[in-house]
């Protein structure tokens, strides 16, 4: 085994925005990137939040997500 950094640089795209500690969200592989859903943070929040994490580049980017937050039951 051989151990690495994690880093976690900004997006290209300026923004203020941070990748925030989050609970109860989900993660799904998309090509060379692993996209994160939702997640609940403090404070909370009824936005959705979708970030894509690039593998390659290991950047990750804060995505725009547009519509209706889906229900849950």
């Amino acid at each position: 085994w051989d151990s690495t950094t994690p880093k976690v640089l900004p997006s290209p795209i300026r923004s203020t925005s941070k990748l925030p500690a989050c609970k109860g969200h989900c993660m799904v592989s998309w090509g060379n990137s692993v996209i994160l859903v939702g997640g609940r943070s403090e404070p909370a929040t009824d936005r959705l939040s979708v970030w894509s994490f690039n593998t390659e580049t290991e950047i990750w980017s804060l995505m725009e997500a547009k519509g209706d937050i889906p229900v849950s039951y």
